[in-house]
């Protein structure tokens, strides 16, 4: 393989994990809108920079939640 398609493969790789990351942020925030209609600014926005594995653990308490604090404890 030549050095020009390692790279092509590595970015194909990298841009369908970053897709997946943005699905993942879009569903949580999809989901908090539901349940919480009045979601703050700042969390909005802390949804939308956070790592897929952040937001999975906050889908995960989602479920249970009955405030925003039992989704984004620390």
């Amino acid at each position: 393989m030549t050095y020009a398609e390692e790279l092509r493969v590595e970015g194909k790789a990298e841009g369908k994990a970053e897709g997946k990351a943005v699905a993942t942020r879009q569903m949580v925030l999809r989901l908090l809108g539901r349940k919480f209609p009045a979601l703050p600014a700042e969390l909005r926005a802390r949804v939308e920079r956070a790592s897929e594995a952040e937001c999975i653990v906050w889908a995960d308490r989602l479920l249970d939640a009955t405030s925003l604090n039992d989704i984004f404890v620390d």
